[in-house]
């Protein structure tokens, strides 16, 4: 009798699972695909990161050509020794958007020596600075101030002790200036021309970043009370006659106005009022940001400026 015994076949060796057959080779939750993908996202993090510090670079880069430039359109400092007038203060009294300014008018108007070491977008403490560095070295007749505007904006060289609570972060990380020009990109909107998103329209000053209140009024003030005593002690020990001016437009958020009041206040008997020369017909008077002179409107400020020195005896009343 015999058996049928059938061979005993190996066991197949254990293989794939369906599921795991299915499952393409780079599938994400497998560790080496993890791997990959944290190494592809790196590499892109890393790209966007390089290019933001040579746009940022770039852009600070420029500023600095921008400011060189600036810088030469000034008068030399020299020439502030022996000179009839100095004026010293931002963006107003250097003539930005205009064909002149008003101390180059003086100058025309009564022939006597002006030097113009005015500078746009400084602040208070900034135009103290240069002021207090001249009058060390040099000895004009008179100097005058228009400043201010621009302590609601720009901290730079601001004393921690003057600026309070933002002498922290905010005076020492300043806004880059990449994130700066995005802020007035997307305020502007996409598509808008460059005019209209480097200066607002007329009388709108609310979509620049220069409008944001980075200070309450209290220190407002004590900044600006602070740069125009140190410039009032530095022409003092000269011997040298000092006369502020307010500003011919409200400004950002009211800051023309504000500097104004506080000047009118601290030194009521060296302060000139201008608003009022500005309220007939600004149209023609200012430029489209309804901030800075027109010419017209420095001639106008030459005249009263000029008028108010003569009145006092610090210029003489005709040309030589």
């Amino acid at each position: 009798m015999s058996l049928d015994i059938e061979p005993e076949l190996p066991s197949p060796e254990p293989g794939p699972t369906h599921e795991a057959a299915a499952r393409p080779p780079d599938h994400p939750r497998t560790p080496s695909a993890r791997r990959s993908l944290a190494r592809r996202l790196a590499r892109a993090a890393a790209v966007v990161a390089i290019t933001l510090v040579v746009l940022e670079l770039a852009l600070r880069a420029a500023s600095l050509v921008a400011g060189d430039r600036l810088e030469r359109l000034r008068d030399d400092p020299a020439l502030v020794d022996g000179a009839d007038l100095a004026v010293y203060g931002d963006s107003t009294p250097f003539g930005y958007g205009a064909t002149t300014s008003f101390p180059a008018e003086i100058a025309r108007a009564t022939g006597v020596r002006v030097v113009n070491r005015s500078r746009p977008a400084i602040n208070s403490t900034q135009t103290a600075a240069i002021a207090e560095e001249d009058l060390a070295r040099f000895t004009p007749r008179a100097i005058v101030v228009m400043t201010g505007v621009n302590d609601v904006w720009n901290l730079a060289g601001i004393d921690p002790a003057v600026l309070g609570p933002l002498a922290g972060w905010r005076r020492w990380l300043p806004e880059p200036r990449l994130w700066r020009l995005a802020r007035l990109w997307l305020a502007a909107g996409p598509g808008a021309a460059t005019y209209d998103v480097a200066g607002p329209p007329r009388g709108d000053w609310s979509r620049r970043f220069e409008t944001a209140r980075v200070l309450d009024r209290e220190d407002f003030d004590g900044i600006l009370r602070a740069s125009a005593a140190r410039i009032v002690a530095a022409a003092g020990a000269k011997g040298v006659h000092v006369l502020f001016l307010g500003y011919q437009a409200p400004g950002w958020n009211g800051s023309g106005d504000a500097a104004s009041s506080v000047l009118a206040r601290e030194y009521p008997d060296r302060f000139v009022e201008l608003r009022g020369l500005f309220s007939s017909d600004p149209g023609e008077l200012l430029l489209e940001d309804a901030f800075h002179p027109t010419d017209e409107g420095h001639r106008r400020i030459a005249e009263r400026v000029r008028t108010e020195l003569v009145a006092r005896g610090w210029l003489r009343a005709t040309p030589p």
